[in-house]
């Protein structure tokens, strides 16, 4: 009996602490997704405002430094993430496209970054620094949720 509490207590806390783990980079073989993004990008399929000066934001995100409390994770190497992603300004053929930036026209989805407070989501980075492109990425499912699930390819929220 208590093997049986054991394991579904294990399993109910892991349900409880999913994160979303993702690995970014610039040259990647074979990634499960290719993204163009950059404040320049034609042809968007999403474009995004981010900054800390945001009106009549979306959701609001944090950057963390404790593991634990993130909804996202960036990982530093393509073994511990759930998804591996090639992303960059000049990529050549990307699934998906992403126009990013804080002076954005008309844009689908607007993200305010806080550094302190409540937010709506908290972001972890174990490499030395974080770039705005890499924090939308880390963002794409709670993106895709506002978006009601239009970018393929994206892990879910519930």
């Amino acid at each position: 009996m208590r093997t049986i509490t054991f394991i579904l207590f294990t399993f109910v806390c892991q349900l409880c602490l999913s994160q979303t783990k993702f690995y970014i980079d610039d040259y990647l073989a074979f990634p499960d997704l290719k993204i163009k993004i950059g404040e320049e990008t034609t042809l968007a399929d999403v474009k995004i405002k981010i900054g800390e000066d945001i009106t009549f934001d979306d959701f609001t995100v944090r950057i963390s430094n404790n593991k634990s409390n993130a909804d996202f994770i960036l990982v530093d190497t393509k073994f511990k993430a759930d998804k591996t992603i090639k992303a960059s300004a000049d990529e050549s053929f990307p699934d998906i496209r992403i126009k990013t930036g804080e002076h954005i026209a008309l844009p689908d989805v607007r993200i305010k970054i806080k550094k302190t407070g409540d937010t709506d989501y908290i972001v972890y980075s174990e490499k030395s620094s974080l770039s705005v492109n890499e924090l939308v990425i880390a963002l794409l499912p709670a993106i895709n949720k506002k978006l009601e699930n239009k970018l393929n390819g994206i892990p879910t929220l519930e």
